[in-house]
């Protein structure tokens, strides 16, 4: 004779108990580092982020605060990560030939050589006030370059502070963040793009990649 499967959960005799109980199931399926889903999910914990403001002014603001909201959340709080500023830029590129892409303040440099074939790279920010950027090439096999991408963040206009930054780099298989260190640059190559020809002086920050993730500029020390 077989015997009877035992159920996972205990067997509650109260109406307290039941409620505690499914209290207690509800929250099995969430935790702090699940991927971003509903209107309020948070990005991991990590560096302060550079926010740059309408009139050039900058603050740092904590990764743990930056969020996937549709709305405002609630009480009135002002919405820090606004999806309604998401700047999304994708070209081809020739990996023989190299190119350039903008998002934004950032700006992505691939040097000839960087890969065999052609490749389609995404360049996003998720909200373009908020210093975090996520590259990516198609097809994935090409996410390994034959000689290194430059990425810069041009900070003029802006009273950013340039021993006050540095990149970081989300490292998925640890789900952290790495500083990754940075040049500080006060005369970074100029850009042809109408947004930042009007700028009197190029500055910023740079880094090279070896392949693509998610980057974040953000506040020197953590």
């Amino acid at each position: 004779m077989s015997r009877p499967r035992r159920s996972r959960y205990p067997i509650v005799t109260s109406a307290a108990a039941v409620l505690a109980l499914l209290v207690a199931l509800a929250g099995c399926g969430t935790s702090p580092t699940a991927p971003p889903s509903g209107d309020q999910a948070v990005v991991a914990q990590g560096p302060e982020v550079l926010k740059v403001h309408a009139d050039g002014s900058t603050s740092f603001v904590p990764m743990s605060a930056v969020r996937y909201a549709p709305t405002p959340l609630p009480g009135g709080s002002e919405l820090i990560f606004d999806p309604t500023r998401r700047l999304t830029v994708t070209a081809e590129i020739d990996g023989a030939v190299g190119g350039r892409l903008i998002c934004g303040p950032y700006v992505l440099t691939f040097p000839a050589g960087v890969f065999a074939g052609v490749g389609t790279v995404t360049m996003t920010m998720p909200d373009s006030t908020i210093m975090l950027c996520d590259l990516d090439v198609l097809p994935a096999e090409l996410n390994d370059f034959l000689k290194p991408v430059d990425l810069a963040l041009h900070t003029s206009g802006t009273d950013a502070d340039l021993d006050s930054l540095q990149m970081y780099w989300w490292d998925e298989e640890k789900a952290s963040w790495v500083d990754m260190g940075c040049q500080k640059e006060t005369d970074l190559e100029r850009v042809l793009d109408a947004e930042l020809l009007t700028l009197d002086a190029a500055t910023g920050v740079r880094l090279q990649l070896s392949h693509f993730s998610r980057y974040a500029t953000g506040k020197a020390g953590w």
